[in-house]
């Protein structure tokens, strides 16, 4: 049996009843698995107002997990099967795709990220993107919550069992998502951010974007308002900690991300250069480490290093203010986007992030 990682402690619960609140679910879940003590982070509306989508921690993992996927739930009770006749809960951990985390009570925008794990506090479980950002981004006018917040998972790249995959595959994946999103709300000003190889992601996504003529397409990419990027590796990055096997089916992609740079990134760059070139309303912000992580070679002996350079982290602006457009945080790279309660280096990206939110408000 594997052992339970808090890591792993955050799990997404789809396909709740529009009629339950978070008292049904909690009750449904304890039904199932008395001893598991859920807690429900968020529980918001999907974008299509069919269901609810819940985060939940649980104290000890759910029984349901133990076994294959997928991991569905009754909605009839333990001892009953689910089916799509009685309705029953999706339950994953990888939180793949598009996850809403916060729905405000009236006029929203997005804030789109990659998966919790990312931001999430190892010892804590706090993921700031869902437990402290929306009650942070404030229309100046209400001093209400106006961000609508979700992420956005995606296969690794480091995994064999994924098969091969293109950064381009994966950008053109998060598109179609994009559309697919506008297309059930009306589209509002975006703000986007990305961690590490998700920032490149992004950078894919919205260079694709800006290169469709469709109405939708147009306006979606008119709609963004921000760029937030931690320890993206514009220009290469330390992948001696990789390890991939001989004859992965991703080996090219992760050595056009070595230090240095390589002529993808270089014409990736231009290229999203390129998109926002006339497009002066959208910011660019770039958060980069400055500790330190243990880098494992192949040989089982390690070094410490910086993983993401300052160069490499702060290489994409499109203004002339380069200087107010960066920021350090003693973090290493893994450590880069998780913030404790309280955290006081939280500070520097809530006041980027208002301060983008509300320009773009107006």
């Amino acid at each position: 049996m594997q052992q339970y990682s808090s890591q792993r402690a955050t799990f997404r619960v789809r396909r709740v009843p529009l009629g339950w609140n978070i008292s049904h679910l909690r009750a449904c879940l304890e039904q199932h698995d008395p001893s598991s003590y859920p807690d429900i982070k968020s529980f918001v509306p999907e974008v299509d107002r069919r269901s609810f989508t819940a985060t939940v921690v649980y104290k000890s993992p759910p029984s349901v997990t133990q076994g294959p996927k997928p991991w569905d739930l009754s909605l009839e009770g333990p001892h009953e099967k689910p089916s799509s006749n009685s309705g029953y809960l999706e339950i994953d951990d990888n939180l793949l795709g598009i996850t809403s985390l916060y729905l405000p009570p009236a006029k929203d925008h997005k804030v789109d990220g990659c998966p919790l794990e990312s931001f999430e506090d190892v010892a804590s479980n706090h993921v700031w993107l869902r437990d402290i950002l929306p009650a942070q981004l404030v229309d100046t006018e209400t001093r209400q919550p106006m961000a609508r917040v979700m992420t956005y998972g995606y296969q690794s790249i480091l995994n064999e069992i994924n098969g091969r995959m293109t950064l381009e595959a994966l950008g053109t994946a998060f598109v179609k998502v994009f559309i697919a999103l506008s297309n059930s709300s009306q589209i509002k000003p975006t703000i986007l951010i990305g961690h590490g190889f998700g920032g490149l992601v992004i950078k894919q996504a919205l260079t694709s974007l800006s290169k469709l003529r469709g109405e939708t397409e147009m306006n979606l990419f008119r709609a963004i308002r921000g760029v937030v990027f931690f320890g993206v590796p514009h220009d290469g990055m330390d992948i001696t900690s990789f390890q991939l096997a001989a004859g992965h089916p991703n080996q090219q992609v992760v050595e056009s991300l070595r230090q240095g740079g390589s002529e993808f990134l270089d014409q990736l760059h231009a290229e999203f250069l390129q998109a926002f070139s006339q497009k002066r309303e959208t910011e660019v912000f770039s958060f980069y480490e400055t500790l330190e992580s243990d880098i494992s070679r192949q040989d089982t002996t390690s070094y410490t290093g910086v993983v993401v350079t300052k160069a490499s982290a702060t290489r994409c602006h499109l203004g002339e203010r380069n200087g107010q457009h960066m920021c350090a945080i003693p973090r290493s790279n893994a450590d880069l986007a998780r913030f404790e309660p309280h955290d006081p280096e939280f500070d520097a990206v809530r006041n980027t992030l208002l301060g983008i939110t509300q320009r773009a408000a107006k």
